[in-house]
């Protein structure tokens, strides 16, 4: 047996023309494909540890499933962090907060502020971190 050392780089590419070359249908599709007046986006958003490290996954995907269902009652943005605060009615009366960067693709953190029993309170709470 002889022992070679490779770059990675190398490697990569060895594994890539063998995993071609050993699929001989790829070389029957097409090179090129057309769609016309076609724009498809997926749609992906981190979660950050610590909503549920903090709140508990329960409460955090109640919020998550009551946004994705009914969307915010209100949304509020912190000009200083650059973050926005998505607030949502849960089905038990309570609201609910989930914290996203500014283009929505990372929750930051979600919870539920027990003492906090109207939309007002809730909003109240926000503009004293900075929300408005």
């Amino acid at each position: 047996m002889v022992l070679v050392k490779i770059s990675p780089v190398l490697l990569v590419l060895v594994v890539i023309a063998l995993v071609v070359s050993s699929l001989p249908a790829l070389s029957t599709l097409p090179k090129t494909v057309v769609v016309s007046n076609v724009a498809v986006q997926e749609e992906v958003v981190w979660y950050e540890a610590h909503s549920v490290e903090r709140h508990g996954l329960e409460v955090v995907q109640m919020i998550r499933d009551c946004l994705d269902k009914n969307g915010p009652v209100k949304q509020m943005f912190n000009s200083q962090t650059a973050r926005h605060a998505d607030i949502c009615q849960l089905p038990n009366g309570k609201f609910g907060v989930q914290v996203c960067t500014n283009d929505w693709t990372c929750e930051w953190t979600a919870f539920v502020k027990d003492k906090l029993k109207t939309l007002d309170q809730v909003v109240h709470y926000l503009e004293n971190v900075g929300y408005h």
